[in-house]
Parts: C-alpha cells; sequence; structure tokens
C-alpha cells in the first residue's frame, strides 16, 4: 500500500513514475471495491424490496 512519503515525492515535480504509476492503480483499486460493493448493496436491498412486494400482492 501507499505510504505517506511515496505521496509527498508525487507532489514534488520530479516524482518517480512509478510511484505515480502505483498511486494510479491504487486509487483505482479502491474506487473499484468501492464500487462493487455498492452495487452488492444495491442488489440486496432491491432483492429485499422485491420479497417484501410478492409476499404483499395476493
Amino acid at each position: 500500500s501507499i505510504q505517506v512519503q511515496d505521496l509527498s515525492q508525487v507532489m514534488h515535480p520530479k516524482a518517480d513514475e512509478s510511484i505515480l504509476r502505483q498511486v494510479l492503480q491504487e486509487s483505482r483499486r479502491i474506487a473499484h471495491d468501492s464500487m462493487t460493493r455498492r452495487n452488492k448493496d444495491v442488489e440486496a436491498v432491491l432483492g429485499a424490496l422485491m420479497e417484501v412486494g410478492a409476499d404483499i400482492t395476493p
């Protein structure tokens, strides 16, 4: 994972390309993880609503 010193190097004009790439990959992974989790939450809520709806309808 990314260390604080890596981020300070990224802010520096002569930042190492590999560190920049690492930061990009890490942020992309975090974004993907949160999207996947959010989608699962939405699916769970929709599934629960559909079950409730099925129980309510005659």
